[in-house]
């Protein structure tokens, strides 16, 4: 038996204790075997994998140009308003926000959440995560004080594993902060309902830019 075997029948064991009622066996469906992300064909594609299994949703566009476009017609067909706050990054500021007919402010104001559009330093293929950092203008606020929080991402940014991304972050200097975000946020302390935006954005849409590279 390997380690993780043993560690996952210590888990059954001990949820399955005498006087209360047992519950349903440990989910391992979105656990990779070692060695999957290593050998996976594609990081993208596993990367689109997880995020459907976190309940986030994506789309891909060709150049980070199309990015306004794309945003527009998502906020149109979730009935959203067409105003967003926009994260300081220089590639995100040249862009035909107003073409697209959308209302750009750079004001992050607590007390009214509602779409935000930034980068992301990486993205991990193993977990389906997208990595906020302290040391560049998309911060982990924006993720937090978002209700739709739109994450723009190049392909070539995403790594196999959380440790890929860990050196990455690191190897110019360690940030102050980083944050791995994995999903919309959600919990299910409140009477094991699960409940959205608890502690974050309740939405999360990643767009993957094929080609170029988007800063973070």
């Amino acid at each position: 038996m390997s380690a993780r075997e043993d560690i996952l029948a210590r888990v059954r064991a001990g949820r399955a204790t005498p006087g209360r009622e047992d519950t349903a066996p440990f989910d391992t469906s979105g656990v990779l075997p070692i060695g999957a992300v290593r050998t996976a064909p594609s990081l993208t594609e596993l990367f689109l994998a997880k995020l459907k299994h976190c309940h986030a949703t994506h789309a891909r566009i060709g150049t980070l140009g199309e990015l306004p476009a794309h945003v527009a017609a998502l906020l149109r067909e979730q009935g959203l308003p067409l105003s967003l706050v926009l994260a300081p990054e220089p590639a995100l500021a040249g862009l035909g926000w107003r073409d697209a007919s959308l209302a750009v402010t750079s004001d992050l104001a607590p007390t009214k959440p509602g779409t935000v559009v930034s980068c992301a330093a990486f993205a991990v293929a193993e977990t389906g995560s997208i990595v906020l950092t302290t040391a560049g203008p998309s911060r982990p606020a924006h993720n937090l004080l978002a209700e739709l929080h739109i994450v723009a991402i190049a392909e070539s940014q995403i790594v196999a594993t959380p440790e890929d991304a860990w050196r990455a972050v690191t190897k110019s200097g360690i940030a102050r902060g980083v944050v791995f975000v994995t999903g919309p946020s959600r919990t299910g302390d409140i009477e094991m309902t699960l409940e959205l935006g608890a502690h974050g954005a309740v939405g999360l849409h990643v767009v993957l830019v094929e080609r170029g590279i988007v800063n973070a």
